[in-house]
């Protein structure tokens, strides 16, 4: 769904309280979804959309950029809706003691597809659910409240790479979750390729929007609180209305992995600003796990005119638009890889993954100690995590240097030594300390 035109919501900004029933029935079915995902109640999500709304009303004259709107609103509930989670913790979902999803019926008629569909709309909201809370909230925001990466981390308040990390672990737990209930492959590739991604949560949205009787109940709060009315005999006519939306997206995404292509039709050619990359971004740490880099431009590029080329294979890497703006790929080694964008071309050099166990060089006893040397390729030993395991005895190592340390005790019989990296890589040796000799090794990633 469309934001409001920026002169709508100037006149909202200005005083026009005639404004705020379209703002009310655009915004507050993504508001409720928002906070139900993560308050788990029915009544503290009502709540959270009450104070959502009156502190909009009551701080409009404090926005000085239109275009903000969108993120300001956001901002309001994200915070609004966390406010009552710290201050009830409650931990289950209660709507007449069912899930909304559950009263799923197909106004079409077809029982036998609306089993189906209804099948993929609780595997899809089950994963969402098991998502840690910080990628779940990434995930509402940009997906429901279609907000962009750099909206988000303003929101929460964290750096842009932090939201970038966390919503490329999301959706790869998602899709691995998904594929693990067999879903079809055409849900779970939606995670990837972010169109059908909007429309999945869509749906979402559109099965867990409030009941006629809580919507009418909010508006009379809302009301009550700043004699605004919200026009909620109009609502239907706002951001969705039942179930319509939901089967035409479901049943869009049931299709298969041609999907995608049938959901970007071909656009008719017009004149437009010729599109500027503006930044590359990625997770700078180092990790263990592939990288997703995100192109961002000032306006929408031709895909076309984008290649990224691994310079020592000439190797061409497979992008992902992430939006109009932003477009993605995934890199698994490090290396230079070269980004093309029409006649400009520019370096990126990844060196921060690190997916290679340590190794133990060297044991040997000093002063009736073992003495362990080792050796990592990048981001060095981590001697704290690191231990020896004799039996059901576990002795820690005390570091002497950047790759060496001793153990606390010496071991008597044969043993095995965990040794890790600061990425989580590590490597499993069995020792014996009698002979001061390696006998075996084991490498678990």
């Amino acid at each position: 769904m469309s934001r409001l035109r920026n002169e709508e919501i100037q006149k909202f900004l200005d005083g026009d309280d005639s404004i705020f029933p379209e703002i009310f029935g655009k915004y507050q079915n993504k508001i409720y979804y928002l906070a139900v995902n993560i308050l788990h109640n029915e009544a503290d999500s009502e709540e959270a959309i009450q104070n959502t709304f009156i502190e909009v009303i009551a701080n409009r004259s404090a926005l000085r950029d239109v275009r903000a709107f969108n993120v300001w609103l956001y901002r309001i509930a994200y915070h609004n809706t966390l406010d009552i989670y710290r201050k009830n913790k409650r931990g289950a979902f209660t709507k007449d003691g069912e899930s909304i999803i559950e009263n799923y019926s197909d106004k079409k008629g077809d029982s036998g597809d609306a089993v189906r569909k209804k099948t993929i709309l609780e595997a899809v909201q089950k994963e969402i659910d098991g998502l840690p809370e910080d990628m779940r909230e990434v995930c509402l925001l940009r997906f429901v409240g279609e907000c962009s990466i750099e909206e988000i981390a303003d929101i929460m308040g964290v750096p842009v790479g932090t939201v970038k990390s966390r919503l490329h672990r999301a959706k790869k737990q998602l899709k691995t979750g998904l594929s693990n209930r067999q879903v079809t492959p055409a849900v779970y590739l939606s995670f990837t390729f972010t169109p059908l991604m909007f429309k999945l949560y869509n749906s979402l949205v559109a099965q867990e929007s409030m009941d006629p009787n809580s919507r009418a109940k909010v508006a009379r709060v809302i009301e009550n609180a700043t004699g605004v009315t919200a026009g909620v005999a109009a609502v239907g006519t706002g951001l969705f209305t039942g179930f319509g939306a939901s089967i035409i997206s479901v049943g869009l995404i049931l299709g298969a992995f041609g999907t995608y292509t049938f959901l970007n039709p071909a656009v008719e050619a017009v004149s437009k600003p010729v599109a500027q990359l503006k930044d590359i971004g990625y997770l700078k740490e180092l990790t263990n796990e592939d990288l997703q880099i995100v192109l961002s431009f000032d306006e929408q590029p031709d895909i076309k005119d984008i290649k990224v080329v691994l310079s020592d294979s000439e190797e061409e890497i497979k992008l992902t638009n992430e939006d109009d703006y932003n477009y993605a790929f995934i890199v698994n080694k490090n290396g230079t890889y070269n980004v093309q964008y029409r006649d400009v071309s520019q370096e990126l050099v990844i060196d921060n993954i690190d997916k290679e166990s340590p190794v133990l060089t060297s044991l040997t006893k000093e002063d009736g100690l073992l003495k362990i040397l080792a050796s990592d390729n990048l981001s060095g030993i981590d001697f704290e995590k690191s231990y020896v395991q004799e039996g059901d005895n576990i002795f820690g190592l005390i570091q002497i240097g950047t790759s060496s340390a001793y153990l606390e005790d010496a071991v008597e019989e044969e043993a095995k030594l965990y040794l890790y990296d600061k990425t989580g890589n590590y490597q499993v040796y069995k020792i014996n300390s009698k002979e001061v000799s390696l006998i075996d090794s084991n490498t678990v990633n």
